[in-house]
Formats: structure tokens, sequence, C-alpha cells
């Protein structure tokens, strides 16, 4: 029996499969994505690894100064962080 109160699921065994199915449909399509992604940018990620041998540490500011900005526009959290951090410089 599935006792929530006793370290059971709250969902049964078709449940659980029906939810580890998903999980792994979602990670799959990310894991094929990233890969895409990685060899759509593979010139821009030498680069980074390249830099990161010489520096170990790189910043936001050392991306930008070696492959460009972001193609796209980060959340306004993000933006934040990067503005305080220049002007806390």
């Amino acid at each position: 029996p599935n006792d929530f109160f006793y370290g059971g699921k709250p969902y049964s065994q078709d449940t659980a499969r029906k939810m580890d199915e998903e999980a792994r449909q979602i990670v799959d399509t990310a894991y094929s994505r990233i890969l895409e992604l990685l060899r759509e940018r593979k010139t821009e990620v030498d680069l980074v690894a390249k830099l990161l041998l010489e520096k170990e540490t790189i910043t936001h500011d050392d991306i930008v100064a070696l492959i460009g900005d972001r193609p796209f526009q980060g959340d306004a959290a993000y933006k934040e962080f990067i503005t305080y951090r220049r002007t806390d410089k």
C-alpha cells in the first residue's frame, strides 16, 4: 500500500512510471539541444576553454571581450548583477 505517512509515495506505481518517462524525455531533449549548441558554437567554446586554461577564473567581462554579448537578453536579476558589479569597481 502507498502509505504516505510511513515513507510510501502519495501516488501509484503507474503514475511514478509516467513521471519517470516524462522526466527522461525532458532530460533527453535538453541533452540533445546542448549537444547541438556545443557543435554550433564550437569556436566560441574553444576560445573560452583556452582562456580558462590561461586564467583559471574568468568574468562576464572576459567573456564579452572574447566572444561578444549574449545573443539574447538576460533576465532583470542578471542585468542588475552585471550593472552593480560594473559600478562596484
